[in-house]
């Protein structure tokens, strides 16, 4: 009935009679499968022992249902009841399916638990309330640190720690999300992968602050304490932009805390650094031809941002050299910058390119800005991959426990290639994509019907007339749509999204939650044509959508640089400019995060780190249309 149901007004006796028939019938099949069942599957133990990952530790889509437990916790004795209720409220919450997790959290409360029992009953209560953004009230269930400390075991005492974390960041309140990822760190062995991975989430939570940010809030911490540790060094980065510093402000940190947990980050690095400070810097890139217009916007984005750290630190700037790749083969023009004495190649931009550089196997680092997924000695890629958003909002719907999901497209090859590795993440997570939409070329006609139907609002019309002619009488009918679907995925440009959209809320899915990939926003558009987008949430670049207070200030500045010179060209070539400018803080930043692969830092592009195989990593920031504007939001990612 939760496919397409609709309501529906029926004469009393005869649909009554009609009701009782069926439910007999339901009842009897149900009673025998949950009698089956509860012979053939054991009582299960709390929670902690059930739940699934992915190999990066990433929720995945339970295989045993909820239901089952359900099923036996109606049939079993008094003893094993609870324990059954608390599975099945379990599984319910890991697969989204919030109200039939109350259902089963309500059925508890009347029975006796033990302590055991009772700790996993308030993680499970606070676990709910979180699913549904209800931070604070989560926040409030939980018992505090001094009693779970002492009195529960550890896989509840590693369950509080985690609600705890997701509650700190759902306040957005930054020493609390500090201190509850250092407090999970605390329940592993120091060099153990989770503790390094909790460190690693501590670290992003602060990485991706700007200075002004992590000044203000470190004035109200006590000096010395851990949670000051890790605020110092932040801003050591945030300032500073590494931390190549190799006396001062680094060695300093060091003797203020020289027992903190952040050590673990410095102790990673190796013996010495891929290479030591770089004199003179080559850029390669196409500067006529066909790419020259994103190949010029890569350098201007390059030099702003040069120009604005030369404001704070002239001398210790590199040498710039710049080669054409439109003017000569690309081998030649590499033997050329290593002839004349750089230490630092950037570039080229185009796939082939990077190839020919690849090949030459240069006796310099070199920083390519294009991905040919090769891997050797100081090589690193750095690419502007659009699939990336594809597997952050999958990664998303899992976390949130949103498994049925439709995907709505439109017919570009672009679309194409997000929606290829969208499913290819979603299925490892073993997620489902319950329907799928291509957006037609025709206008809004075509559209409407094919909308219907992914819906199955004309399913729920064509039920209603079998159920009047069933019935022999006119029945009275509200259509509806079909009810599997936890939320919408869109890969589509923004003309296509402006009309997706209010068919959604035309056809009773307004309140479904729908994601998008980066094109669904253009910033050439008005606040009045981004009404209808009201209520999507996107992933996009930090340039594209945040405050410049918000920003680093070498972004910051160079990105209004950018759009008080080169206007049309800061709309058009957004992320080559973006890029650019995160080419030049990789000049200081990439020996560090070679060797430090849990330390990342706030771009333009997104928070960039080193990978596998010495790929630059990208995050993108999560962003929300609101009354035409478009404002960045937080969330997990």
């Amino acid at each position: 009935m939760n496919k397409g149901c609709h309501h529906a007004h029926i004469d009393a006796p005869r649909a009554l009679t009609y009701t009782i028939a069926m439910l007999r019938t339901t009842y009897r099949h149900i009673g025998w499968l949950a009698i089956g069942l509860s012979l053939l599957l054991p009582a299960c133990a709390p929670r902690s022992q059930h739940l699934e990952t992915s190999a990066a530790g990433i929720a995945v889509r339970p295989k045993m249902s909820g239901q089952l437990f359900w099923q036996q916790a109606l049939l079993a004795p008094e003893r094993q009841k609870a324990d059954l209720y608390l599975q099945a409220a379990s599984r319910f919450l890991a697969s989204g399916k919030l109200i039939w997790a109350k259902r089963s959290l309500e059925a508890i409360p009347v029975l006796p638990l033990t302590d055991h029992q009772e700790q996993a009953f308030a993680i499970l209560r606070a676990d709910s309330l979180i699913q549904q953004k209800r931070y604070r009230e989560a926040g409030r269930l939980l018992p505090g640190w001094q009693e779970v400390s002492s009195l529960w075991p550890k896989d509840q005492l590693l369950q509080w720690c985690r609600l705890q974390t997701q509650v700190a960041e759902g306040e957005g309140k930054l020493v609390e999300t500090v201190l509850a990822w250092q407090r999970l760190a605390n329940q592993y062995q120091p060099n153990s992968a989770e503790c390094q991975h909790a460190l690693a989430m501590l670290w992003s939570a602060l990485v991706v602050q700007p200075a002004p940010v992590l000044e203000h809030t470190r004035r109200s911490l006590t000096p010395g304490s851990v949670s000051a540790g890790w605020f110092d060094l932040a801003l050591l980065v945030a300032i500073q932009g590494d931390l190549n510093d190799g006396s001062t402000a680094l060695s300093a940190w060091r003797a203020s805390y020289p027992h903190h947990p952040a050590q673990s980050f410095l102790h990673q690095k190796k013996q010495s650094l891929p290479w030591k400070k770089v004199k003179k810097v080559a850029l390669l890139l196409p500067l006529s031809g066909r790419f020259a217009e994103q190949g010029q916007a890569i350098r201007r984005g390059f030099y702003a941002a040069y120009y604005e750290q030369e404001k704070q630190q002239a001398d210790s700037l590199p040498d710039v050299v710049i080669y054409d790749t439109a003017s000569a083969p690309l081998k030649a023009l590499a033997k050329k910058a290593v002839n004349d004495g750089v230490g630092l190649i950037i570039g080229p931009l185009l796939k082939q390119n990077v190839e020919a550089l690849y090949s030459a196997n240069v006796s310099v680092p070199v920083l390519a800005l294009n991905a040919i997924n090769k891997n050797r000695s100081s090589w690193y890629e750095f690419a502007l991959k659009p699939t990336v958003a594809a597997s952050m909002i999958a990664n998303r719907l899992a976390r949130e426990g949103r498994w049925h999901v439709a995907l709505i497209s439109d017919k570009t090859p672009w679309a194409d290639r997000m929606v290829d590795a969208f499913q290819t993440a979603w299925s490892d997570l073993n997620g489902v994509v319950v329907a799928k939409l291509m957006v037609p070329d025709n206008a809004s006609h075509s559209l409407s019907s094919s909308m219907r139907q992914l819906l199955q609002v004309s399913a729920s019309v064509k039920r209603k007339r079998e159920l009047s002619r069933a019935l022999h009488q006119k029945v009275r009918f509200i259509p509806s749509r079909r009810e599997d679907i936890d939320a919408f995925v869109l890969f589509t440009k923004q003309q296509d999204a402006q009309q997706v959209r209010p068919f959604l809320r035309y056809y009773f899915a307004g309140d479904v939650p729908v994601y998008a990939g980066p094109s669904v926003y253009d910033r050439r558009s008005s606040v009045s044509s981004n009404g209808d987008l009201n209520g999507i949430q996107f992933l996009t670049t930090p340039w594209q959508v945040m405050t410049s207070q918000a920003l680093p200030p070498v972004v910051a500045n160079a990105r209004a640089v950018i759009r008080k010179s080169w206007p049309r060209l800061a709309k058009q070539q957004a992320r080559f400019f973006a890029m650019g400018v995160d080419s030049f803080s990789l000049i200081t930043r990439l020996p560090w995060l070679a060797v430090m692969p849990d330390l990342s830092f706030f771009g333009g592009t997104g928070v960039l780190s080193v990978g596998d195989e010495q790929q630059i990593k990208r995050q993108l920031i999560w962003a929300q249309f609101s009354r035409g504007y478009v404002k960045s939001i937080h969330a997990a990612s």
